[in-house]
């Protein structure tokens, strides 16, 4: 009978603990799926929360592609570029802060990044096939609350 409640009690502590973290991670942070079409990002929300956020990025489309999180105030279509159509990630006013890298059509990748209020941009940044995937489009805004 001892062991019995013992159990009980060993069980429902680790129960407990479960759903704390559980809940401590959904607190703390936010999801935002990212879609990567021939030539366009989309992303589920275009504002989110300070604080970490988690980008699950899947790419729907024929290329290869990738997705960087820049904080800038440039606007996502006029970010200074190089000779070959690329945005210069770190030109003045641009903040490199996390990337995807190499997402082959079909696949998906993750990456976590802790922000502060401000504007950001998502911007794929590929140069495949001798077409430069941020001067075809492929930039969005992303606005972080505080």
């Amino acid at each position: 009978m001892m062991n019995q409640k013992l159990m009980r009690t060993i069980g429902l502590g680790v129960g407990m603990m479960l759903v704390s973290a559980c809940g401590a991670d959904g607190a703390t942070g936010t999801t935002i799926e990212a879609k990567l079409t021939d030539f366009k990002i989309s992303p589920s929300t275009p504002t989110v929360q300070a604080g970490v956020i988690s980008f699950r990025v899947h790419n729907t489309g024929q290329e290869m592609h990738e997705m960087a999180l820049i904080r800038t105030d440039f606007d996502p279509k006029q970010l200074p570029m190089d000779a070959t159509g690329g945005a210069v990630e770190t030109a003045d006013g641009m903040t490199l802060i996390a990337e995807a890298e190499a997402i082959a059509p079909g696949a998906q990748k993750t990456f976590s990044a802790t922000v502060t209020p401000g504007t950001y941009v998502l911007i794929c940044n590929t140069i495949a096939n001798g077409k430069k995937h941020y001067a075809l489009g492929m930039a969005e805004r992303i606005t972080v609350t505080a």
